[in-house]
């Protein structure tokens, strides 16, 4: 094989393998999602999900309300149909997160109003409580991909790593 014959080979494996990068196919089985179970008061009941329909068993639950971005109101676990409950304490927007050991995050953003105290009869002067209404929100997976500039300059990166690995390796055989 001539030098320009592996040139041209290791350039082709370098332009594939950034095409494979740069272009990957769909992961539709590491989706999530949410889908509130019953809009009754006081208890909100969500399920959580994979793309594939399958539940999020078991996985770790996060519930923040309305004004505590960092102090946890809750945490737990989903049930093994991937459902979980709790009693909000106040109106206002709530976020509760499910996770998984492997990465897959899914986040549910509901809106309580004139919920009663939690372990106790709604508060006098508050009217009846509605059911709880889901936002709209992007998965932060969806959100998480790289910049296309980033993603050009590693694959450039990656181009000028094979050819200097490429220069070294016939640089040591042409002095053996």
């Amino acid at each position: 094989m001539t030098c320009l014959s592996i040139r041209i080979r290791l350039a082709f494996l370098a332009l594939l393998m950034l095409a494979a990068w740069a272009f990957p196919p769909n992961a539709q089985a590491h989706g999530t999602g949410s889908r509130l179970l019953d809009g009754s008061d006081p208890v909100r009941s969500l399920y959580f999900h994979y793309s594939s329909g399958e539940p999020m068993s078991w996985v770790k639950i996060k519930v923040y309300g309305p004004g505590d971005e960092k102090m946890e109101f809750q945490s737990a676990r989903t049930d093994k149909l991937g459902r979980f409950a709790f009693l909000p304490d106040r109106n206002g927007p709530w976020r509760v997160e499910a996770s998984d050991d492997e990465g897959h995050k899914a986040v549910a953003e509901l809106f309580v109003e004139a919920s009663p105290v939690a372990g106790g009869p709604a508060q006098a002067g508050t009217r009846e409580a509605e059911p709880a209404r889901l936002l709209p929100q992007a998965h932060a997976q969806d959100r998480e991909q790289d910049p296309q500039w980033m993603r050009a300059l590693l694959g450039v990166s990656l181009i000028l790593n094979l050819f200097t690995g490429a220069a070294l390796v016939r640089r040591n055989k042409a002095g053996h």
